[in-house]
């Protein structure tokens, strides 16, 4: 097959539909935790911030390919909604990851049950499944209500790099929201 005929097919496959951004958002989301808990060993090593930023780029990854196939969504109601859901998964990601790196006397939310727990004095502190289990399902509740602009005020960014990424977040769902819906509806009207 040529190389016309490769770009012609990835595109038709493009305009009817793409790649659905629930698969970008799984895979954002396992890696992402699974990386995190990899590296919470190494937190409190002279390596903390390159884990950091290395176990970060995944979600963020994951984030800049659900929005690259963001136009070729617009079409269809469903497709919105699984990229709707799948913006929120990766948010829920970088929130956990923010409450898990930056724990250690500075809390980035209030609300949000922490990762860690404390040994007392200064024997440290440890991951239990169930702490993190719980965090993470905090983060997601967050960021539903975040991405909603609900806003219970049950939980609230505390630092300036967690009220920066809900700002990132409340801005980028409601992009998705706004012009996306008008467009699929500005679509249903034209073809009428």
């Amino acid at each position: 097959m040529s190389t016309d005929g490769r770009r012609a097919r990835i595109y038709r496959h493009l305009q009817n539909g793409g790649t659905n951004p629930l698969i970008w958002a799984v895979i954002g989301t396992v890696v992402g935790i699974g990386d995190t808990l990899v590296a919470a060993p190494f937190l409190n090593s002279v390596f903390t911030a390159p884990i950091f930023l290395l176990v970060i780029a995944v979600p963020i990854a994951s984030l800049v390919a659900v929005l690259v196939f963001y136009p070729s969504h617009e079409r269809r109601l469903s497709s919105l909604v699984a990229l709707y859901f799948s913006l929120i998964l990766i948010f829920s990601v970088l929130h956990f990851q923010l409450v898990l790196f930056f724990d250690e006397g500075h809390i980035a939310y209030d609300g949000i049950h922490p990762a860690w727990k404390w040994l007392g004095g200064t024997q440290g502190r440890i991951l239990e499944v169930g702490n993190v289990i719980q965090s993470f399902a905090d983060c997601f509740h967050f960021s539903v209500v975040t991405m909603t602009t609900v806003g219970y005020g049950d939980m609230t960014p505390t630092r300036w790099y967690s009220r920066l990424l809900s700002d990132v977040q409340i801005l980028i769902g409601l992009g998705v929201v706004v012009v996306g819906v008008g467009r699929y509806f500005a679509g249903l009207t034209a073809k009428e």
